[in-house]
């Protein structure tokens, strides 16, 4: 397949979007022929990653996959929010669940029993995004009040004098920090009050969480001697929402501030275990950015988006300076060797938007291939998965649901067209509930740190697919007559051990040839057969990812096999 470099210090001038490119193409030839046509990947992106991610981490299994070139590897990360990395790190609301806020003793002039008043207040105008507190009194919830909209709201409470009281969080939202509230008696004296919610608070599925709950060490790369790992050879480059510019070696608190991480943690991880090559991760992210204007592609038409052409120029800033912008890579040769997108929430926000979701995806792929000068260049697109599989209540997130991540599918999935040079990773599979999450926040996936790191493994795994054309998402058929049966009907077990079985049906007399190829291309297995079961003895070979091939008269079919 074609890559792109600066190679041997050749360029060529190439024009994309009106920005000069210099760029020099070379061949990588990573898989024979034979089978770089019709690689096929795993029925669907969440097996397809767990089968890499096995290959690709465990050093035990698979040593790096692409020896040292001399260039410098480098990727473009794009999209909005959920790209800048919002997985948190060290705390979040959702531990604040039943947390005492402030405790008091109310007391009534003359009776027993009166009236208080809860004043709540919303700098934003939003209301509470999910903060509820219940004043309980002598171990009772006596009153629950939230401010469901708006910027203001009262609500009355009951309570026995002399009796002490507390306010407890009930359930834990976002945006705490825009609320306020007072508690006031019949003579609007405050008794109690909170100026902001806290949420620092020890909650489920922070990064700390996952670390400590990690007892089959899936993600014991993360840490080295009781510190966060830092890649030696594995770059970022990066401006955060804070406007720190990052250029430094890929470790925790990356994301959009230092108190997150996003994709790029586990995706520099599998690049780098991939590749010899020093990896240069270019992150171009920004919050709340659509692809149909802020992003938008120039072939879509219309005004080419800013933030389209400022990735561009980010890129091109980057790479031709590489000696000033990373000298401690040592090294001023590079190839952009792929790009992932990552992004749609904005995209809800009108009809027209949605409609034309899936032509501008088309297009941005096809421009951004041409901006770097390679029509093949390795592209992964991960879905907007916000709310996951479930129907969401919120009409944003339906349509995202029911037509964004749908049309991010159909174009990631698109096998005929790109030939597994794009890649698909559904992230519905990873979103997990604000429950199981550091904050109530759909949009930020609740700023789920395993969420994050889950999306960034796969996007990895896809791309490493990408590179060598096998990321497709269904199995690869080449036929003269698709309508017709596969010629393989039963392929069991997989992952396999000892054996495998493969059981063939052909017309009368058709003979089909059945190879097993390995990770480089060799053939391991060869046999010529009619209809029949065959049984390949693979409890010699090395463990790892294979295709096995059956060719005929009418199809080739190849299919995934994993041997462990």
């Amino acid at each position: 397949m074609i890559l792109i470099s600066s190679l041997h210090g050749c360029r060529r001038s190439l024009k994309g979007d009106g920005i000069k490119k210099h760029i020099q193409l070379r061949i990588l030839v990573l898989f024979s022929a034979s089978i770089v046509s019709g690689f096929v990947t795993a029925q669907d992106s969440t097996e397809s990653s767990q089968v890499l991610s096995q290959l690709l981490i465990n050093k035990k299994n698979i040593q790096k996959s692409v020896k040292s070139t001399g260039v410098v590897r480098v990727f473009v990360l794009a999209g909005q929010s959920n790209m800048q990395g919002h997985g948190k790190i060290y705390d979040g609301a959702t531990g604040a669940m039943g947390a005492v806020i402030t405790s008091f003793t109310p007391t009534c002039d003359g009776t027993g029993i009166c009236d208080f008043t809860f004043n709540m207040e919303d700098d934003y105008g939003d209301g509470w995004n999910g903060w509820t507190y219940d004043i309980v009194q002598a171990g009772v919830v006596v009153a629950t009040a939230t401010l469901p909209n708006g910027s203001a709201g009262t609500a009355t409470i009951t309570l026995q004098s002399g009796v002490p009281c507390d306010v407890v969080v009930n359930q834990a939202g976002s945006y705490g920090g825009e609320i306020s509230w007072t508690l006031t008696d019949q003579g609007a004296n405050v008794v109690a009050s909170m100026n902001g919610q806290q949420e620092n608070y020890p909650s489920p599925n922070t990064l700390l969480d996952v670390m400590e709950n990690d007892t089959e060490g899936q993600w014991a790369m993360l840490q080295t001697g009781g510190e966060w790992t830092v890649l030696d050879d594995a770059y970022l480059h990066f401006e955060n929402g804070d406007g720190t510019i990052i250029k430094d070696n890929v470790t925790i608190g990356q994301g959009v501030n230092p108190s997150y991480i996003g994709p790029e943690l586990m995706f520099a991880h599998q690049m780098d275990q991939y590749f010899e090559d020093p990896v240069l991760i270019i992150k171009a992210a920004w919050g709340g950015m659509s692809l149909a204007e802020d992003f938008r592609p120039p072939s879509a038409g219309g005004t080419a988006g800013p933030y389209y052409n400022q990735m561009l120029d980010i890129v091109e800033s980057v790479t031709e300076n590489l000696a000033t912008e990373f000298p401690e890579i040592d090294a001023t040769d590079f190839e952009i060797s792929g790009f992932a997108w990552f992004q749609g929430w904005n995209d809800a926000a009108s009809e027209a938007f949605l409609n034309e979701y899936e032509s501008n995806l088309y297009h941005l792929v096809n421009d951004v291939r041409t901006a770097f000068g390679n029509p093949a260049l390795p592209v992964v697109i991960a879905s907007a998965g916000q709310g996951g599989y479930e129907p969401s209540g919120d009409g944003w997130m339906q349509a995202i649901q029911n037509i964004v991540a749908v049309a991010q599918e159909n174009v990631g999935c698109n096998d005929s067209l790109y030939g597994g040079t794009v890649g698909f990773v559904d992230s519905k599979a990873f979103y997990m509930i604000a429950a199981e999450s550091p904050d109530d926040a759909g949009y930020h996936y609740n700023n789920n740190a395993l969420t994050m790191l889950n999306v960034g493994r796969s996007m990895g795994d896809q791309m490493a697919l990408a590179i060598n054309d096998m990321a497709y998402c269904e199995g690869f058929v080449s036929a003269q007559e698709e309508s017709r049966e596969s010629y393989i009907t039963s392929l069991y077990p997989n992952p396999a051990i000892n054996t495998l079985n493969v059981e063939i049906f052909a017309s009368d007399g058709e003979t089909t040839t059945i190879r097993l190829y390995d990770a480089k291309g060799r053939i391991v297995f060869e046999r010529r057969r009619l209809n029949s079961k065959t049984v390949i003895d693979v409890s010699t070979f090395a463990k790892g990812l294979y295709v096995l091939e059956c060719s005929g008269e009418r199809q080739t079919v190849r299919h995934r096999v994993v041997l462990d």
